[in-house]
Order: C-alpha cells, then sequence, then structure tokens
C-alpha cells in the first residue's frame, strides 16, 4: 500500500541525509558497511513506492540497486529487495523474470528462516505458472507450499495456505475437473477470510463462479 510505503522511504531518507532531488550519499562519519545497508534498504523501498505510483521500470530498476548495495550473504535483508523486485517484473508483465525472482525470494526466505515471505513468494510464483499455461510446475509449487503449511502448528492459519487452496482450485479448473476444483476454492475462501486476506477471498469467489457455470 502507498500510505504504507511512503512514510517508511521519507523515515530511511532521513536516516541516510538524502531526499528528492538528492544523490543517495549518507554523510560523513557513517561506518561504509552501514552506509551501504541502509541504501540498498531506502533503494528497496523506493522499488515499494515507484511500483505503486506505476512505474514498474523504475521500481525494477531501483530494486536492482538494492540488490547490488545488499550484503551477498546475508539473506534476511535481501529478501525484502528481492521481493520488491519480484512484484515490479509482474507489474511490467515481464512474467518470465518475474517466475525467476519469485524463485529466488523463497529461497532467500528459506536461507533466513522468513517462511510467510517464502510461501508467499511460493505463491506467487505458482499463480504466475497458472498464468503461462505451465500446469505441472504451478502445481508442484502449490503441493509444496501445502506440504509445509501442513507439517507445522497453526499452519492452516497462514495466509499463503489459503492462497494455495484457491489456485489449486484454478488450476484444477483448467484440468476440467470441476467437482475437486470447487472443494479446494471453497477451502481457500474459508481460510482467506478467516485470515483477512481479501484479494484470495475475490480470487477465490471469481474462480468459483467460473467453475459453477461451467458445471
Amino acid at each position: 500500500r502507498l500510505d504504507a510505503a511512503e512514510p517508511l522511504v521519507r523515515e530511511v531518507e532521513r536516516a541516510v541525509d538524502v531526499g528528492e532531488g538528492r544523490d543517495l550519499h549518507p554523510g560523513p562519519g557513517t561506518d561504509e558497511a552501514l552506509r551501504q545497508l541502509l541504501l540498498g534498504g531506502l533503494a528497496a523501498m523506493q522499488s515499494w513506492s515507484a511500483r505503486l505510483t506505476g512505474d514498474p521500470h523504475r521500481a525494477i530498476a531501483l530494486a536492482q540497486r538494492a540488490l547490488a548495495l545488499l550484503p551477498d550473504d546475508d539473506a534476511s535483508v535481501r529478501v525484502f529487495a528481492a521481493f520488491r523486485l519480484a512484484e515490479a517484473y509482474r507489474t511490467a508483465d515481464d512474467l518470465e523474470a518475474a517466475s525467476a525472482a519469485f524463485a529466488e525470494t523463497a529461497e532467500l526466505g528459506r536461507v533466513a528462516g522468513h517462511d510467510y515471505v517464502a510461501l508467499e513468494a511460493m505463491g506467487s510464483q505458482a499463480r504466475l505458472q497458472l498464468a503461462r499455461g505451465r500446469l505441472r510446475e504451478a502445481g508442484d509449487i502449490l503441493q509444496r507450499i501445502l506440504r509445509s503449511t501442513a507439517g507445522r502448528e497453526g499452519g492452516a492459519a497462514l495466509p499463503a495456505t489459503g492462497e494455495a487452496h484457491v489456485v489449486m482450485g484454478e488450476l484444477l479448473y483448467e484440468l476440467d475437473d470441476l467437482d475437486s476444483a470447487e472443494g479446494r476454492l471453497t477451502e481457500g475462501m474459508e481460510l482467506a477470510e478467516k485470515m483477512g486476506k481479501f484479494d484470495t477471498l475475490v480470487d477465490g469467489y471469481v474462480s468459483l463462479t467460473g467453475a459453477a457455470g461451467a458445471g
């Protein structure tokens, strides 16, 4: 959301002493490692803001800058920038690049122990694969999500679980398995409603209407 992104961008700009129309150079005396970290974080947040304001190509450039600045061996700080890059590619309709970037985000999230981010990225990647007609690849990713969430306490309460069921329902609809599709969509919508994931809920309703009409 733009109203969430802009205050964060301004806060980091103050921390590194930069602003609109100025170069990204923190003030003197800043430790070099911290300087790179702050500038990388700022570029990632600016990427987020650029995408939300309808400039995905600038968002891509800023996310790439963020990844170039952030330390290669710290997945926990790179994962946010990688997610921003994946979302920017998706908004720019570069689905192949977006899919690869979501896969990289999922791996960074896994390495960093950020399971929520990893699962969200996998869900986005599965939806992209489905949109590209790669049903087997989408199904494989969705099965991995559902195995992962089923094996942990409270897994059903994760937003990615409802999303995975909805996308799996859409995949089954594409395979003309309408009864199974309806069951998956209904389960995913129920989970999405409990978690307040209204975008997933809307997707489920649209797909369920299509499945019911086809039946």
